[in-house]
């Protein structure tokens, strides 16, 4: 293939000099030791070749591209006949094939400019009560980081929940797959602390037979559950935080229009970012403009509509006697 690729050129009183690159060492990185230019003379049709007499420094064995295990994995899912990207994208995270990186330094960046951007405006310093977030450590150590008061860590419940549907296939049994999972569903319904502890406890207890289970895809599924979402992610219930959102769905819908109104899913530079920010927010400042046609005004609250109004009289005005 082509190992080398033109870089720059200088222009002398001998001629133009046509520097090459190899194309192993990144672009706009540090350069491989080992050089190739060519002088095309300014006095004649002569071309002369220079080549340094170094070695390759730009490490031949790094890994580049796809790990051959993932390329491995991605041939089984294929052959399983999950071919569509993002589905093929979503199971190798499920496998621990594919991460995408989120540093804690970042995020922590980010929610400190949040409280110096108060600070400019001369507001208060936000003293955030709960924190919405899927399992990304980094988010929840840069946020604990910069908001070192005392606040509930709300794991978002769709995360969580598409990540259990997903685990609990291994339960060789359709039925008791239905049944664990509607018992999580109702578990994450408790509204207080203590209640949804003692759920909990006899949730495993239940499926556990009282250690007499005996088949072995419902103890490695209790297992994962129990060490994933009752000892380390386990804010996932409503009584954690009451009257606060139990997932963090909506953002996620922004951060997708973002994605594929505004940055179309491509890294920018910073000056283009910036650009690409300031559009963004002029846009949706237009669109939430109350005096523009088809503003798209910010709801303070919830909308009935008059179906729900009138299934709740016909509930509320009848005699209940409850026993």
């Amino acid at each position: 293939g082509n190992e080398c690729s033109k870089h720059y050129t200088n222009y002398t009183e001998n001629g133009s000099v046509v520097y090459y690159r190899y194309n192993k060492a990144k672009r706009h990185g540090p350069q491989c030791a080992a050089r190739i230019y060519l002088l095309y003379h300014s006095d004649s049709d002569k071309i002369t070749v220079y080549k340094t007499e170094v070695e390759h420094n730009n490490h031949h064995d790094k890994l580049r591209g796809v790990d051959e295990n993932v390329k491995q994995c991605i041939q089984e899912l294929y052959n399983d006949g999950v071919m569509k990207p993002k589905q093929i994208i979503r199971a190798l995270r499920a496998r621990n094939q594919y991460v995408r990186v989120k540093k804690t330094e970042d995020c922590e960046f980010i929610f400190n400019n949040i409280q110096i951007g108060m600070q400019v405006i001369n507001k208060d310093l936000l003293r955030p009560t709960v924190l919405i977030s899927d399992t990304a450590d980094a988010i929840k150590n840069g946020f604990r980081n910069v908001f070192n008061n005392e606040y509930n860590q709300i794991m978002c419940w769709t995360h969580m929940k598409r990540k259990v549907k997903h685990c609990i296939c291994q339960i060789n049994d359709k039925d008791i797959r239905k049944e664990i999972m509607e018992d999580i569903e109702i578990l994450q319904l408790f509204n207080s602390i203590p209640v949804f502890k003692l759920a909990s406890t006899l949730f495993m207890k239940k499926w556990n037979m009282n250690n007499k289970q005996q088949n072995q895809s419902i103890l490695d599924f209790l297992e994962y559950f129990d060490n994933e979402w009752l000892q380390s992610n386990n804010g996932w219930y409503e009584g954690i935080q009451l009257y606060a959102s139990s997932t963090n769905s909506v953002i996620e819908a922004t951060n997708e229009t973002i994605k594929d109104d505004g940055t179309f899913r491509e890294r920018h530079v910073l000056s283009r970012f910036l650009t690409i920010a300031t559009n963004i927010i002029n846009s949706w400042s237009v669109e939430r403009d109350a005096f523009s046609i088809n503003a798209k005004i910010f709801a303070t609250e919830t909308t009935l509509s008059l179906q729900l109004w009138t299934l709740s009289y016909q509930w509320a005005k009848p005699t209940k006697d409850i026993s």
